[in-house]
């Protein structure tokens, strides 16, 4: 049985805007059951013919970015953890999910090293393998997600040193931690290493209607409708855990914000959000493009 049929139920319908170059592209997912095998109609309006050739070379090249400017933070390990783009497939027919093949270090990552993933887990696009426990978990919270277009999955050092903890509660004890206001999802359950596609379907329903996942005993994933979003949520996510983590080993008691301050700061930051993001990425995106040209091959 294919990845996707695993994934989706009889009745899910699955949504993916895709946003390339500032232009819109709506894609719906809908799972047609033949026997036993899950398959899917993919309905595109594109802005102009051929625009899926510019949009998939446009996703590949802010993803491959995002893995040489999370490199550049020291928030990836080894060859270790996965970025994932949904985008059209350069053949035109329907999306594929981009992704880093396997083994390759996130420094190295350029825009045509990365592979692009079918709706079924197979590999369309590219040369190399994608890890199995990449597919699973990313396919499925791409396809029962609509607002996640780009998922993160890190081990950073301290969102994941929180989630070692009984109680792993991102608490407001720090400006940067109201950003994140009732957007943490938690999942306690740990279920060992992640070779089974019934996890991404788990995890996206753990995940539910926010946009961070802490997955206790394991790492954590930021999901965004922009490589952008994922990835200003990936690094303050970790700076608000590494505050709180360092001012708890000191053994004192944490002086959390009031709760009304907490909200208003949370409204404060989803009011310039976005451009807040975009900010930041294309900073990062002119740091890698100087040092690192090759990025674009």
């Amino acid at each position: 049985m294919s990845i996707a049929s695993k994934l989706l139920s009889r009745r899910s319908v699955c949504s993916v805007t895709l946003m390339p170059n500032g232009a819109v592209t709506t894609y719906r997912l809908r799972p047609i059951l033949l026997g036993q095998i899950a398959r899917f109609s993919c309905e595109a309006r594109s802005p102009d013919p051929g625009s899926h050739v510019q949009a998939n070379r446009a996703a590949r090249f802010e993803l491959a970015v995002a893995y040489r400017a999370l490199e550049r933070y020291k928030l990836h390990e080894g060859v270790c953890n996965h970025l994932s783009l949904m985008c059209p497939a350069a053949s035109g027919r329907g999306q594929v999910m981009l992704i880093i093949p396997h083994g390759q270090h996130w420094s190295q990552v350029t825009r045509s090293s990365l592979l692009g993933v079918d709706e079924h887990g197979q590999v369309v696009e590219g040369n190399g393998q994608a890890e199995t426990s990449a597919v699973s978990i990313h396919l499925g919270l791409h396809l029962c997600n609509q607002d996640a277009r780009c998922v993160m999955h890190a081990h950073t050092p301290y969102a994941t040193s929180l989630g070692l903890l009984k109680d792993p509660s991102l608490l407001m004890c720090h400006q940067i931690s109201t950003r994140f206001h009732n957007r943490v999802a938690y999942d306690p359950g740990y279920q060992g290493m992640a070779y089974e596609v019934e996890e991404g379907r788990r995890l996206a329903s753990v995940l539910g209607s926010k946009d961070i996942l802490m997955m206790c005993n394991h790492g954590i994933i930021t999901s965004g409708r922009s490589v952008a979003m994922a990835f200003d949520l990936m690094y303050y996510l970790e700076r608000a855990c590494m505050f709180q983590m360092i001012a708890m080993a000191t053994g004192k008691q944490l002086n959390t914000i009031p709760d009304d301050m907490v909200k208003y700061n949370c409204e404060v930051f989803k009011g310039d959000e976005e451009d807040y993001a975009n900010k930041h990425f294309n900073a990062m995106k002119d740091i890698i493009l100087n040092d690192s040209p090759d990025v674009k091959n």
